[in-house]
């Protein structure tokens, strides 16, 4: 039987961070390209012992990541999240992120969270699927060309 499960990174996952974030497949999941070690280290000393920044273990091994960043710190933003993730290309396809997710939800429930939000480009299929079988809706879509990027779609879950 297959175990998935979140954890907290500690300082000796930042090689497994590094390779993870560095695959160019990921770009979509907000992490810059071409990124350099000292960079990326940098990102790393920013989410080691974080709570709200885990690990996805499959069977104990790191095969993704999976964060639920602040909002902001108005009132009716505090106790929301945007939750964000990544997987190894390896991993992809297999269910995974949607178990990581549902993991997720449950934990930020505990929390008082009162809604997740998340985002995707629109060529992105694989995420929105996870995010509509962990029951998010689709709410909007943002332009993002004046930043030079790819449209987002927002997706929101009431917990």
């Amino acid at each position: 039987m297959t175990k998935i499960e979140l954890e907290q990174f500690n300082t000796n996952d930042f090689s497994d961070f590094f390779e993870l974030i560095s695959d160019p497949s990921i770009k979509s999941a907000g992490f810059p390209q071409n990124l350099t070690e000292n960079v990326a280290r940098a990102m790393f000393n920013e989410i080691v012992n974080n709570p709200w920044y885990n690990k996805i273990l499959y069977n104990n091994k790191f095969v993704g990541l999976l964060f639920l960043n602040q909002r902001g710190q108005s009132k009716d933003l505090v106790n929301t999240r945007e939750l964000g993730f990544a997987i190894d290309k390896n991993y992809r396809n297999k269910g995974i992120v949607t178990d990581a997710v549902e993991l997720a939800i449950v934990y930020s429930k505990k929390l008082n969270i009162t809604e997740l939000w998340a985002s995707t480009t629109k060529q992105n299929e694989a995420s929105k699927k996870v995010l509509l079988k962990n029951g998010f809706e689709y709410k909007y879509e943002a332009d993002m060309s004046i930043l030079g990027l790819q449209n987002q779609q927002y997706y929101m879950k009431k917990l």
